[in-house]
């Protein structure tokens, strides 16, 4: 594995891993999900066990920095087999002879889960529908009262961007296109923040850019002035297949153009 893609349901439905061909893409997005837990499955199982790894891809879902360590607090700190792996500091050293065969025999993966992933490395395919209506589902003014809660994030992913520049890693940063009505409402996105903060953030990434040389923003989404059509949607703030073949091959090009 040679780049890793980690993030909300947005990386699981838009990222076709099997058609980045610059290098060998896994896609771990799945629903519900925040940067923190993202991170964090990059820090201790990418950074230990991935020895070829290149690349991070990060969903950057400003609509989803109103958690901090809401969706990590629920799974890692639960689920026996992340216990388990955080009591042995994730096996730096290597994971002990029999790991796998005692792995499989404690979980047994649903055959509908292996035909719907495996091949695809974890991409989930929608067939082409609409942008719709336009979803407002938070208070678009969150942030605004509570912009802690952003630079948590931004922070988070800065001491993450210092990891990856000490391991000679690059980071990605999607921020994924969302329907382009957005731009005629207050909210950036199907949940916040206003336009206003989140222009201030992309120019906190703007920052960081300049500071972190492994660091590159990839902004699909251009406050709502993108080129991801109807036919190239699943519903508000997700993209179908052929949304995805895009985003993917953007993202391809990108990487091969910065990881030499």
């Amino acid at each position: 594995i040679e780049y890793l893609c980690v993030g909300s349901s947005r990386v699981e439905d838009c990222i076709y891993a099997t058609k980045i061909t610059s290098g060998f893409a896994v896609n771990m997005g799945h629903p519900g999900n925040d940067m923190d837990a993202s991170l964090y499955i990059a820090e201790n199982y990418g950074f230990n066990h991935l020895k070829k790894l290149k690349a991070v891809v990060v969903a950057l879902d400003f609509d989803l920095w109103q958690m901090t360590t809401e969706f990590t607090e629920k799974m890692f700190c639960c689920l026996p087999g992340f216990v388990y792996d955080a009591n042995h500091a994730f096996w730096p050293d290597g994971l002990p002879t029999g790991f796998h065969v005692a792995r499989d025999r404690s979980y047994k993966v649903s055959q509908a889960g292996h035909l719907l992933y495996y091949g695809s490395r974890g991409y989930l395919m929608n067939n082409p529908a609409e942008w719709g209506s336009v979803l407002v589902e938070s208070d678009s003014t969150w942030a605004d009262r509570n912009y802690a809660a952003v630079q948590w994030n931004l922070d988070r992913l800065s001491a993450f961007l210092s990891q990856a520049i000490s391991k000679g890693i690059y980071v990605v940063g999607v921020v994924f296109p969302q329907n382009p009505a957005y731009k005629n409402t207050g909210s950036f996105g199907r949940y916040g923040p206003s336009r206003s903060v989140a222009e201030r953030i992309m120019k906190a990434l703007a920052d960081m850019e300049q500071l972190y040389p492994n660091f590159v923003v990839m902004d699909e989404n251009k406050m709502g002035n993108h080129d991801y059509t109807d036919s190239m949607a699943l519903n508000s703030d997700h993209l179908s297949a052929l949304g995805a073949e895009l985003v993917s091959s953007r993202l391809d090009s990108l990487l091969e153009s910065i990881i030499k």
